[in-house]
């Protein structure tokens, strides 16, 4: 009869020593060998007339050795089960034990020995008095005009050109994020953009002089957009400037297509074409509409910035893991990672083990749930953000309804947005225990507390 035993080796950290007798799997090896006697398709013999005996001699070790690591994982999950252990990933053989010789025709009693982490007491405790600053960035004068130009710019008339000559022509382009080889990666970000020659840095304006239509390069991500000095262009693009997995990413930029504008006059038409759900009628409203959107963008980078302290309160929450089993962990599940990236990822893969126990307890403790409805309105949002001012509840739209239906039948786009809402629901219920203090700012001193706070972490 099997039996278990339960050893300490460290923190969280135990031995599993499974003993089996011949009796806990040569009832399945013998089942299993007269079934497939039954069906089995051999020269000289009818299907289904085999003798066992022939089966045994054939495929007897192929079965007998599946028959006790069947027999083995059964009773090492029945012992799990019956005692109520939590584990921290998967069990793994034992460090400097070996596998025992099985021989299906002598039958005997095996030892197996596996390694295990222990689940956690998590408690999730904020520190009293924790104190975050949401700041009130106000934009310079200097970007509203440059929005104005901008807006002016795009919405004249546009001439086709050959090739880039210079910081004010129009370039619609894709920016694809690779690997170091310069391949798209398969969960990596795409942005299919027109932007002013000027946006980008100095030096890749440079690159781009005299390139013309399908022309590539190559480059980091910060080498052809500042993060630093143009953090609403990542904004406009939907990249998080202060995400250093972004901004250090290889990327390969491709040109579609380059032009010269005729800036539109600052008039009523222009107004209509660029903010045609509101009623604008002067200059005045017109500037004041594209402040509010220069601060919506700046307000969305604060809170973003909120955000990313609140995760470091998260980080900051103690709580005691298996380092020496997740380590063991961690390197059975990345055989082929050389030893050096090893050592610099496991931080990361003890964070997001972290952070995730952590926020599962939130989950369960303050009972937060994700709807369906819920997760079809992320999509509606997601595609107001794509079609603009539009009013997509209208009859032109309508096929719309049928799209998110697909969305919503598809389990990765639904997993996705189901983070994303929960991430946010639990970031919502931080911002309830800590005490958040308003500040003004302005837009350069902003940028460079973004720059500190991320070169610190």
């Amino acid at each position: 009869m099997a039996s278990v035993t339960r050893e300490p080796i460290s923190n969280l950290h135990e031995r599993l020593v499974l003993k089996l007798d011949s009796q806990d799997y040569m009832p399945a090896f013998e089942k299993d060998i007269k079934d497939f006697s039954k069906k089995a398709n051999i020269h000289g013999f009818r299907k289904g007339m085999v003798p066992v005996g022939m089966v045994k001699k054939m495929y007897g070790q192929e079965f007998f050795g599946e028959a006790v690591l069947k027999s083995v994982d059964k009773e090492l999950q029945k012992f799990i089960q019956e005692e109520k252990i939590s584990l921290l990933g998967n069990p793994l053989t034992s460090e400097g034990s070996t596998m025992p010789e099985l021989n299906f025709r002598e039958p005997a009693a095996y030892e197996f020995a596996f390694e295990v982490g222990l689940y956690p007491e998590v408690k999730v405790t904020i520190p009293e008095h924790t104190k975050l600053t949401r700041y009130k960035v106000q934009p310079k004068q200097e970007e509203i005009e440059n929005q104005i130009d901008r807006i002016q710019t795009e919405l004249g008339k546009l001439n086709s050109v050959e090739s880039v000559t210079g910081p004010e022509n129009i370039i619609k382009f894709s920016l694809t994020q690779t690997d170091a080889e310069g391949n798209a990666t398969e969960k990596g970000f795409t942005v299919n953009k027109s932007f002013f020659v000027k946006v980008f840095t100095p030096d890749f304006q440079q690159k781009l002089q005299g390139a013309g239509k399908d022309a590539e390069f190559n480059g980091i991500m910060k080498d052809i957009v500042d993060p630093e000095k143009s953090p609403e262009i990542y904004d406009n693009m939907e990249l998080n400037p202060a995400d250093e997995a972004v901004i250090h990413s290889p990327v390969k930029f491709k040109a579609a297509e380059i032009s010269v504008s005729e800036k539109h006059a600052l008039d009523e038409d222009l107004f209509k074409l660029a903010y045609p759900g509101k009623e604008i009628k002067t200059e005045e409203e017109f500037r004041k509409a594209v402040e509010a959107d220069i601060q919506k963008q700046w307000d969305q980078l604060a809170e973003n910035n909120l955000d990313h302290s609140l995760q470091h309160v998260l980080m900051d929450m103690p709580l005691d893991l298996p380092e020496d089993f997740l380590k063991r962990l961690f390197k059975d599940e990345n055989k082929n990672v050389p030893p050096e990236q090893a050592e610099e990822q496991f931080p990361r893969f003890v964070n997001s083990i972290r952070t995730n126990l952590i926020t599962s307890q939130i989950i369960k403790d303050q009972s937060l749930k994700v709807e369906p409805k819920e997760i079809e309105e992320e999509i509606k949002k997601e595609l107001q953000q794509y079609f603009g001012s539009a009013d997509l509840e209208s009859e032109e739209y309508a096929w719309l309804d049928g799209y998110i239906k697909r969305m919503m039948s598809e389990k990765e786009q639904v997993e996705n947005r189901y983070e994303k809402i929960m991430s946010g629901k639990i970031l919502n219920w931080l911002k309830t225990q800590v005490t958040i203090e308003e500040k003004t700012i302005g837009q350069d001193e902003f940028v460079e507390i973004v720059k500190q706070h991320n070169h610190h972490h």
